[in-house]
Order: structure tokens, then C-alpha cells, then sequence
């Protein structure tokens, strides 16, 4: 219920922020180096995927989590709770297969079904990494939404993409073209 209510403030937030003015102040004449008009080229608009992990849906902080990228105005266009079975983990964690620990990372992202969302923005992929922090929550600043709320390299509260390629690879794992609203 929280997420919901998180995300019906924000809608409020943003429907206020924007208002029109019929005092004639819209009238004012603009210097011209004040105007910057975008090209298409220059605006990179990104889509990426984020994992909400067992730990966080254990801790209950996926409205928050949520919460931290939608303050960055990122949109949400696809988002879904799953149990993730053992060979799309496989797929996902395939450079990690043949390292020693991988059966924890498997028994950790199958202890919980984990909210799958895909996020879509300008330069996103970077910004949500940042916003993330580190992979390794213990080495991760105060602010970062894994210095906050992560206690190791693997419960680090969400997954996200880190390449546009990457991004591309894992949204057609985790949806159809169908779940994604663009």
C-alpha cells in the first residue's frame, strides 16, 4: 500500500509543479542566450533493467527504492513480481556460473520472488548506477541506496543493468515486448 501511496504523492508533486500563467508574464521577451533548444541527438534516453532483490522485498523497501528513481523522474514502463527460476538465473548470472559461490547467489535470488521493473530516461543507466552505488554495499557511501540499506555484495538490495547492451540483452530475458509500455 505504501508504494502506491508513494507514487500517488509524486503524481500530485508533478501535476502541482506544472501551471499556467495568463498574467501576460509568459510574454516576456527571452534573450537569445537563454534559449536552448535540444536536438534529438543531444537527449539520450535510455532504457534499463532494475531488480528489486530478496532483500529488499524482505525489508520492505521497494516503495522506497521506487521512490529514489522516481524522484529522479525516471518512468517506469514495464514492471512485474516474479519467482525466478533456476535456469533464467543461469542466463542472468552466467558469467558467475563456474565461480564457488554461485549456488548462494541461486538459493539467494530464489529465497523471494523479487519485483522486475524496467526503467526508462535520460542517461539512465549511468545515473541509476550511481544512485546505487558500489555492488559491494560495505563499500558503498550514505545517500547511495546500498550504503543505505545493503550489507553485502550480495544483498545489495537491487540489480541493475550496466551497459545500454546489457540493458537490451536483460529486458528481453526478464519481458515481452508486450509488458513494456513505451
Amino acid at each position: 500500500m505504501g508504494f502506491f501511496r508513494n507514487c500517488f504523492g509524486w503524481m500530485l508533486f508533478f501535476m502541482g509543479s506544472f501551471s499556467i500563467s495568463f498574467s501576460g508574464d509568459s510574454q516576456r521577451n527571452v534573450p537569445k542566450e537563454e534559449v536552448k533548444i535540444l536536438k534529438k541527438e543531444e537527449i539520450k534516453m535510455e532504457t534499463t533493467l532494475i531488480i528489486l532483490k530478496p532483500d529488499c522485498m524482505e525489508k520492505g523497501l521497494a516503495g522506497e527504492v521506487i521512490g529514489r528513481f522516481c524522484k529522479e523522474k525516471f518512468e517506469i514502463i514495464g514492471c512485474k513480481m516474479m519467482t525466478l527460476s533456476e535456469n533464467i538465473l543461469k542466463e542472468h548470472y552466467a558469467h558467475l556460473l563456474s565461480l564457488p559461490f554461485f549456488p548462494e547467489i541461486l538459493a539467494f535470488m530464489r529465497s523471494k520472488p523479487v519485483l522486475v521493473i524496467a526503467f526508462r530516461g535520460e542517461g539512465i543507466i549511468g545515473k541509476v548506477r550511481d544512485l546505487l552505488g558500489p555492488t559491494d554495499s560495505t563499500l558503498a557511501p550514505k545517500g547511495t541506496i546500498r550504503g543505505d540499506w545493503g550489507t553485502d555484495k550480495m544483498c545489495n538490495i537491487a540489480h541493475a543493468s550496466d551497459t545500454e547492451e546489457s540493458a537490451q540483452k536483460e529486458l528481453k530475458r526478464f519481458f515481452t515486448s508486450d509488458e513494456l509500455f513505451l
